[in-house]
């Protein structure tokens, strides 16, 4: 699918109504902050592994 080549004169705007385009902006919004949320939690897992996997190396040098 090459979107270069399509045309913008196809899309009626007229056709949209502004309660779509809340709604849609509103599901963007949502799914942007679900990611972020995910993100963060892979991010906190990560972490807490780091400091067992650093505790666990720490407690075998001693």
């Amino acid at each position: 699918m090459n979107l270069s080549k399509m045309s913008c004169d196809d899309i009626n705007l007229q056709a949209i109504r502004d309660s779509d385009l809340t709604k849609q902006a509103t599901e963007v919004v949502y799914t942007a902050v679900g990611f972020g949320v995910l993100a963060f939690q892979k991010i906190q897992v990560m972490r807490q592994e780091m400091a067992t996997a650093r505790k666990a190396h720490t407690n075998t040098a001693q």
